[in-house]
């Protein structure tokens, strides 16, 4: 790998405080703290109208320090993005802001740019003038609810960062099979775990303490999209003695409401937890459940919840969704009752799995994650220094 003094990197972060932290913000603590210079830039919505049209605002924001090596760049666009010539003034001053802020900060000459998602193309595209693009998608985008009103014009803007990158480093087995061929320099860097969070023991969070066992737990978004609502009221028919909890925000991407959801006296909906408090209700779930449909969408995710559940020694039955096939420690299931069958196994099964889960998920810590992505930058340099 590269060394700290030949490396850094621009983070595109698409939040800072989220109930959850992201797939970004992951990547960017632990290149921080395994000694690599990191900008992390967070979008701030447009400047207000007073500074708008005055040019030395536009580059005027100041990076702040949030630890060693890590700095976050909170921006804002001078114009408004209704128009082409907006978004080429705003790409333009945010990769200026940019270069301005990594000179300060004295990053080195191989600075990279890590881009997640679509949104903000032409921001990433304008930045990769200067730093090296690596993008890495973490769903297949075509199949977000996200982008849905405007596709084409995301799609468009993949394409391009797609063909511009230097590098793409997609999360899921679905996106992987579609561009492994189509571009060089692809490789799959699969979803991780904060294992030092997830595997300290916590407390019975008061909430669930009067929540008979056993119990079987989901912790994650409740949208209508991802989780199969007929499949979880079956469930909670065909064993009214189990308890099936369910710990996330209601309708964040698809309008899910919580009268919509199915309610029975062994249904038990907690509501959106920071993410600190996660492994205190994995820790005390007997077993781990993803009842999600399967749709275009849920086929191309690698979720997250495979090694938070597995850090705190949790076994996990899903729905067949492709993430289980490269994972023969998932339960999997394609009917209610098979579920619940796979449900009593796995509960049977927890007393000798759980070392093992929890072995496996500290091999997929994120620290492991980003040495892998170090590790792609590397070897790639080598490929191309030998071609040359």
């Amino acid at each position: 790998m590269l060394p700290p003094d030949k490396l850094s990197f621009v983070v595109d972060v698409a939040h800072w405080n989220p109930p959850l932290p992201t797939n970004p913000k992951h990547f960017t603590w632990n290149l921080a703290r395994l000694g690599y210079k990191v900008l992390a830039t967070l979008w701030q919505g447009p400047l207000p109208a007073a500074k708008r049209f005055n040019p030395f605002c536009w580059t005027n924001q100041e990076p702040e320090e949030m630890e060693p090596n890590l700095w976050l760049l909170r921006y804002q666009w001078p114009m408004l993005e209704r128009t082409a010539w907006g978004a080429r003034i705003n790409s333009g001053v945010y990769r200026r802001t940019i270069e301005k802020s990594v000179a300060a900060l004295g990053f080195a000459n191989q600075t990279y740019f890590l881009q997640f998602t679509p949104t903000h193309f032409e921001a990433a595209l304008e930045a990769s003038k200067t730093f090296p693009l690596i993008y890495r998608p973490i769903d297949d985008s075509s199949m977000a609810p996200i982008y849905q009103s405007r596709i084409d014009y995301w799609l468009a803007g993949e394409k391009k960062m797609l063909e511009r990158a230097a590098l793409i480093a997609p999360l899921g087995r679905k996106v992987y099979d579609a561009l492994q061929g189509k571009y060089p320099h692809v490789r799959r860097i699969s979803t991780g775990v904060d294992f030092a969070l997830f595997s300290a023991k916590q407390p019975e969070p008061q909430d669930i303490s009067e929540i008979p066992h056993p119990r079987f737990g989901f912790c994650g978004a409740i949208d209508r999209y991802k989780i199969d609502f007929r499949l979880v009221e079956r469930l909670a028919e065909l064993r009214p003695d189990w308890s099936w909890v369910y710990v996330g925000a209601i309708g964040m991407q698809d309008g899910t409401t919580f009268e919509s959801l199915p309610h029975r006296p062994n249904l038990h909906y907690l509501g959106a937890k920071p993410q600190s408090e996660i492994p205190a209700y994995l820790q005390h779930f007997d077993v781990g459940t993803m009842p999600m449909n399967i749709n275009d969408y849920t086929t191309g995710i690698n979720p997250l919840k495979l090694y938070e559940n597995y850090a705190t020694g949790l076994p996990l039955v899903t729905t067949p969704l492709p993430f289980a096939v490269d994972e023969p420690t998932v339960y999997v299931a394609e009917s209610p009752e098979l579920f619940i069958t796979q449900c009593e196994k796995a509960l049977a099964d927890r007393p000798e799995q759980s070392p093992k889960l929890i072995e496996l998920a500290q091999a997929n810590d994120w620290r492991q994650r980003a040495i892998e992505l170090l590790e792609f930058i590397a070897e790639t340099a080598e490929e191309r220094s030998q071609d040359t």
